[in-house]
């Protein structure tokens, strides 16, 4: 039998651990206190809590700050600036992906460390998370800002210096690369 006490220090070590965001590396909880969660039979409650506080970061921090990149575009035609477009867009999904890979390895780590899912095997909770960050990004762009603009200027830029690349170093012929690449 648990203690309500030794259940509540284990449930807090485990959050602490959890909450770590700095780290690349996945964490590595506290034996002991994962022991408790389980004694008491509260593993899945403690898993779906994190994958929560996942979802909440996900929700109060992660997308504004991907939409804060493009501020400036609502005053400015995407169309005429689309080497910022194009850096504000990579910037902003390796900084988005940065948070999230951090996110899944802590969640994928409990998960196998708690309830002894394979550390290489998404779980149904990392795909929704994956999921909901996805939607939530769709959902939550700006009604001034035309994203589908935003992308295509950035993939436009993108070709453009690909093929000045290829042209410059001899592996595009020079009839292939589009003209006025930006």
């Amino acid at each position: 039998m648990v203690s309500e006490a030794e259940l509540d220090a284990a449930w807090n070590a485990v959050l602490a651990e959890f909450a770590q965001r700095g780290d690349p590396s996945p964490p590595r909880f506290d034996a002991q206190a994962l022991g408790v969660v389980r004694c008491a039979e509260a593993s899945e409650l403690l898993v779906e809590l994190c994958a929560e506080h996942v979802r909440s970061d996900i929700d109060a921090r992660l997308v504004p700050a991907f939409w804060r990149h493009f501020a400036w575009a609502r005053a400015e035609d995407a169309w005429a600036a689309p080497r910022r477009v194009q850096c504000a867009l990579f910037f902003a999904f390796h900084e988005l992906v940065d948070a999230l890979s951090a996110h899944v390895r802590a969640l994928s780590a409990l998960e196998a460390q708690l309830i002894g899912l394979a550390l290489d095997n998404s779980s149904k909770r990392v795909g929704q998370l994956l999921l909901h960050a996805y939607l939530l990004l769709l959902a939550c762009a700006p009604a001034e800002l035309d994203y589908p603009s935003l992308i295509v200027a950035m993939w436009d830029q993108s070709f453009r210096d690909h093929c000045v690349f290829a042209r410059l170093h001899g592996a595009l012929p020079s009839g292939l690369a589009p003209s006025g690449a930006r």
